[in-house]
C-alpha cells in the first residue's frame, strides 16, 4: 500500500511503506497515478494524459512510460 502526500502545491508525494523511499511527482504524475486506480493499460493512459495536458501522442507517451517504468522501478506500480 502506498501512501499519497501534498508536499506542496503542484508537488507530491508517494511513500512506498515497504522501503521507505519518498518519491516525488509532479501534476502529470498526481494525474498518471489517479488513473491508475483501476487497471488501464499504457495506450489508455497515453490518450488521457493527451487529453489532459494537451500535448501531442509522442510527448504523452513518453511521459506515460517514463512514469510507469519509474513506478514500477521503486515497486510503487505492480505489472499485471
Amino acid at each position: 500500500m502506498v501512501l499519497f502526500n501534498v508536499i506542496e502545491e503542484g508537488v507530491y508525494g508517494l511513500l512506498n511503506p515497504l522501503t521507505r523511499n519518498l518519491h516525488r511527482i509532479n501534476e502529470t504524475g498526481k494525474f498518471i497515478w489517479e488513473a491508475c486506480e483501476v487497471e488501464r493499460d499504457i495506450d489508455e493512459l497515453v490518450h488521457m494524459v493527451q487529453g489532459e495536458f494537451d500535448v501531442s501522442g509522442e510527448v504523452a507517451h513518453k511521459d506515460v512510460e517514463e512514469f510507469v517504468d519509474r513506478m514500477t522501478k521503486f515497486q510503487l506500480f505492480e505489472e499485471v
